[in-house]
């Protein structure tokens, strides 16, 4: 894994998160929502709705912040809740068309980080390297 090799996957993780996440957050400022924000709208961009015990574990935003961040998306017109239509003793989170709209922009800033981070020269593509090699090296050590 180079001059900084890593044993730990955790913190291999936590550094291509950190630079992704860097290179993203301009984007979603210029956007005007928060990283939170962005994990709900993108994991609900995948589905028609979503109940909020599984939004907050394909998000990965936290249940007891989740509550707040979907609140901000409905001040936004961003997202509804609804009654689950499978189920209707519970309640379901969806997007609205200007939530649609959000996720596309989404999407595309993250598409224009992911093409950037990718450059093997860049410290994401360093980062993202070594990831690459650390989950190689795992599976052949199996």
């Amino acid at each position: 894994m180079g001059s900084n090799q890593s044993t730990s996957l955790l913190l291999v993780l936590a550094r291509c998160e950190q630079a992704m996440v860097d290179m993203l957050r301009p984007a979603l400022n210029e956007i005007g929502i928060s990283l939170e924000q962005w994990r709900v709208i993108s994991t609900l961009r995948q589905v028609e709705y979503m109940s909020m015990t599984t939004l907050s574990d394909l998000s990965a935003v936290s249940a007891s912040s989740l509550t707040r961040h979907v609140d901000q998306l409905i001040d936004m017109s961003a997202a509804l809740r609804q009654v689950d239509p499978v189920d209707r003793r519970k309640v379901v989170v969806a997007l609205t068309k200007r939530g649609r709209r959000l996720a596309d922009k989404c999407a595309k800033a993250e598409e224009d980080c992911l093409t950037t981070a990718l450059d093997p020269m860049s410290k994401t593509g360093r980062n993202l390297a070594e990831l690459v090699e650390f989950v190689e090296k795992a599976a052949a050590d199996r």
